[in-house]
């Protein structure tokens, strides 16, 4: 070997740590539960994208419990972007890695409610997330699923177990909001059953709640 490409060689063994290229390892400095508060954040502002990006950075993570909250999240996010394949899919994957996550049975079931599809189903789903807000001990989460209960019921034609369903949720509903939507659904409840003046006195309560949401900040 010629002796120049000795001192060459030698010379890069010296010195290689100047020649080669540097590698470095990305660390995140936010935490699974801190990405999926900012995903939260951004969500309530309406910033779908950045609220997407933020779930699929904790669904990436493979955290225990916070993954499968992120893809319950992330199909939230798809359903309001009227993206139904790809909600599905997340609620199904949070369902695969927790059956019993009452959330993503109860979003499944509002999913193909809001679709009008695979209602047999939805129902199942509905009743399961209901069974598991009991055992539970989650009265807000029951009042619900037992609406979203209400709401397949409703498209199945089945109005007066879809009134008994929205009456059982009406003990746990406090917020203006949910208050509104469900007497709402009461209302067409009573007007497919016929019972005109019972749906006028739900509409009249659902406007009231409106109202009361918007003077107290809602809108």
């Amino acid at each position: 070997m010629p002796a120049i490409l000795v001192i060459v060689l030698v010379g890069l063994l010296e010195f290689g740590c100047s020649f080669l290229p540097k590698v470095y390892e990305y660390h995140d400095p936010l935490t699974p539960q801190e990405h999926l508060a900012l995903g939260v954040s951004y969500e309530s502002k309406g910033n779908a994208d950045l609220a997407i990006a933020e779930y699929k950075k904790v669904i990436e993570s493979k955290a225990p419990g916070q993954s499968v909250t992120a893809r319950v999240f992330l199909g939230n996010v798809y359903a309001e972007l009227e993206q139904y394949d790809a909600a599905e899919q997340c609620y199904r994957e949070a369902l695969s890695l927790d059956p019993n996550r009452g959330q993503a049975l109860n979003n499944l079931a509002a999913l193909y409610v809001k679709q009008g599809t695979l209602l047999i189903q939805a129902e199942s789903l509905a009743r399961t997330a209901v069974t598991q807000a009991e055992s539970e001990n989650q009265p807000r989460e029951k009042g619900i699923y037992l609406e979203t209960l209400g709401e397949v019921l409703l498209q199945q034609g089945r109005y007066s177990e879809a009134l008994e369903s929205f009456h059982q949720a009406e003990a746990f509903r406090v917020k203006p909001f949910g208050l509104v939507q469900l007497y709402t659904n009461m209302a067409d409840a009573y007007e497919r059953l016929g019972q005109m003046e019972d749906a006028q006195q739900a509409r009249q309560r659902a406007e009231k709640f409106r109202e009361s949401g918007t003077s107290s900040g809602g809108s």
